[in-house]
């Protein structure tokens, strides 16, 4: 095929779920932003994403017109994360202009940089040399982190996110809250950065944003303190707010957390992740809407060494 072109994935389930759930969000999303004038102007939809190198999503988000190319035809809004400097070439090829990191995103994100709140400095330049250390291949692995750090946190914030870090929330080996939780605060704390837009600047700020997470069920060793996190996360809910028992009892015949927990383990964790997430939004004063709510999806799909989705 001639280069820069793609091939949609032969996976029809994911595909429903671009269609049917991120396809309306990333819409109603752009009405709101829509509703908002700068200087007699709409903005531009900001977006994030694991597009992969065949950025199905941004293409598809292209064609209905809800991510808009500027005048020279350029990405310039979205940013995307992927593991190696090739795929950021590869998927440049597709959306010109979009602005790609790579390496490992959640090691990008907690990465432990002094001057995170002061990064409104424009002339700082993370790739500068650092005044104590030898100049060898360590170094400069931190130079690259702590470069690809900074300014990813400048492109922040976004008024759509999508994460689909293609594994476990959860990992036994990692301590609870888990990396990938600590990592996901820091990105809803930068959702609260100002940004400026072409017509004006002025300091800009999101009032709300649209957030689709992807994760994989499990892992089918989580561990005991991972579970009872998700039970108490499970129980307290159902303790703090009337009717939803009912509402329970009504789909599964009973109100036994512990017993779904141990009858259907994938009901379980299904029902309880949105209250992580909704939790750990909560800690950086988002909140989630009442009225939409957290839709889910549950689809399968080979993973290489990891079973299905």
């Amino acid at each position: 095929m001639p280069e820069g072109s793609f091939i949609y994935w032969a996976d029809p389930l994911k595909h429903y779920v671009r269609m049917e759930a991120w396809l309306p969000l990333c819409q109603a999303r752009l009405m709101k932003v829509r509703q908002v004038l700068y200087r007699h102007q709409p903005r531009q939809l900001r977006y994030f994403t694991f597009c992969a190198t065949t950025a199905i999503d941004v293409i598809m988000l292209d064609l209905d017109q809800i991510i808009r190319r500027d005048t020279s035809g350029r990405f310039g809004n979205v940013t995307f994360f992927d593991i190696t400097p090739e795929n950021i070439v590869e998927t440049n090829k597709r959306i010109p202009g979009a602005v790609g990191f790579s390496g490992d995103f959640i090691d990008t994100v907690l990465y432990a940089d002094q001057a995170d709140n002061d990064l409104n400095e424009e002339d700082d330049d993370g790739m500068n040399p650092p005044q104590e250390g030898a100049d060898n291949e360590s170094t400069n692995r931190e130079m690259v982190m702590r470069d690809q750090h900074r300014k990813l946190i400048r492109r922040f914030p976004f008024d759509v996110v999508n994460l689909d870090l293609n594994g476990f929330l959860f990992k036994p080996s990692d301590p609870r809250p888990g990396n990938v939780v600590r990592a996901l605060r820091r990105v809803f704390e930068w959702q609260r950065r100002p940004f400026k837009i072409p017509t004006s600047k002025a300091n800009q700020y999101l009032d709300e944003f649209s957030l689709m997470f992807t994760t994989q069920i499990g892992p089918p060793n989580i561990s005991e303190d991972y579970l009872g996190m998700l039970q108490h996360y499970l129980e307290s809910n159902i303790a703090n707010h009337e009717g939803l028992s009912e509402i329970l009892a009504g789909r599964i015949g009973h109100t036994d957390i512990t017993r779904l927990r141990n009858e259907d383990f994938n009901l379980f964790f299904m029902l309880a992740l949105p209250k992580v997430i909704a939790r750990i939004l909560m800690e950086n004063d988002w909140y989630v809407d009442p009225e939409r709510g957290a839709p889910i999806y549950e689809f399968q799909r080979p993973i290489p060494g990891n079973g299905h989705h």
